[in-house]
């Protein structure tokens, strides 16, 4: 965050991404473990990179949709992985009544504003095709699964049946991205190797 200015690259969602990881992975424990400690610290987790979120959207470079070299996508995936955090911790016993159904609210928000960032980088990547590889398209792969990920888990905690079919037809794509990029790696450095130095 000290490195934080205005106008950044999706790599100013990078510390929402991080604390939502350990919340995903405190919730998870406390819930293998039964925990309610850890489940407590998940909660904090994941309040703490919701608000970092917002911190970093404030810096975002939106022109970054249409020009970015890929780690623009890290703005959605950044929510998908606060609604994976949510589904663990909704799913949770130690959360009921009005504090179960914040939670779900929360989760569900996160994961809609993912599914908009979702159809908007898609969109401005078909209008603005970037076709050149940039190590930073990892970062795309990334959120595409992540966004998938967070479909199937989010489903059954909330209780939404079609969030299920989504994820699955989300995470093909994610599948189809990572093998795409894969493949583009390997062509450029074949290129590069047979491309003689000056």
């Amino acid at each position: 965050m000290r490195h934080w200015r205005g106008r950044m690259p999706g790599g100013a969602f990078l510390g929402c991404v991080a604390t939502q990881g350990l919340a995903v992975l405190a919730a998870v424990l406390a819930a293998v473990d039964r925990q309610d400690w850890l489940a407590r610290a998940a909660l904090a987790a994941f309040c703490l990179g919701l608000l970092l979120y917002v911190a970093a959207f404030f810096r975002f470079d939106l022109h970054e949709v249409v020009g970015g070299a890929g780690d623009h996508w890290v703005a959605g995936g950044a929510l998908s992985i606060s609604a994976l955090a949510g589904s663990k911790l909704t799913a949770s016993p130690v959360w009921s009544g009005s504090a179960h159904t914040a939670l779900r609210t929360v989760t569900l928000a996160a994961l809609a504003l993912s599914l908009v960032w979702y159809v908007v980088l898609l969109t401005a990547e078909l209008r603005h095709p970037r076709p050149r590889y940039d190590i930073r398209r990892w970062a795309t792969v990334f959120p595409l699964g992540m966004t998938s990920t967070a479909c199937l888990s989010v489903a059954d905690p909330a209780g939404i049946a079609w969030l299920v079919p989504l994820g699955e037809v989300l995470l093909w794509i994610a599948v189809a991205a990572w093998l795409f990029t894969f493949s583009v790696l390997v062509a450029s450095h074949l290129t590069a190797r047979r491309t003689p130095a000056p």
